[in-house]
């Protein structure tokens, strides 16, 4: 009966070991989360990242000069689906209603870009 005791005592002894070992990890691990916690607050910006502000108005001015345009572009060559086998390539294109200008005031005007990969 004495090594029945003994036996019980020791997983006694072990069971509270664990429980205080398992909690103290617990308490370490939520203050350090914490700390880290003021920090990223202390360094992030308060308030709104992003912030949606106004088109500048020399772009609202070419935008009213353009209004009545509906520019399109067609490819005259090479046709679709074509399959070419060349290094280089001559490429036709078709620009309609797109009025090229410049703004003698603002040095803008309308572009066209083409981006061929």
């Amino acid at each position: 009966m004495l090594a029945s005791n003994h036996k019980t005592l020791k997983r006694v002894l072990w069971a509270v070991l664990l429980f205080f070992c398992f909690n103290l990890a617990l308490a370490g691990c939520s203050e350090r989360s914490q700390s880290n916690r003021s920090a990223q607050e202390a360094i992030a910006p308060r308030g709104p990242k992003l912030t949606e502000v106004a088109p500048p108005s020399v772009l609202s001015e070419l935008t009213t000069e353009l209004a009545s345009h509906q520019p399109q572009l067609s490819i005259l060559s090479p046709e679709p689906e074509a399959i070419i086998a060349a290094t280089e390539v001559e490429v036709k294109l078709q620009v309609q209603d797109l009025p090229l200008f410049e703004n003698e005031e603002l040095h803008l005007g309308p572009c066209f870009r083409a981006d061929f990969r």
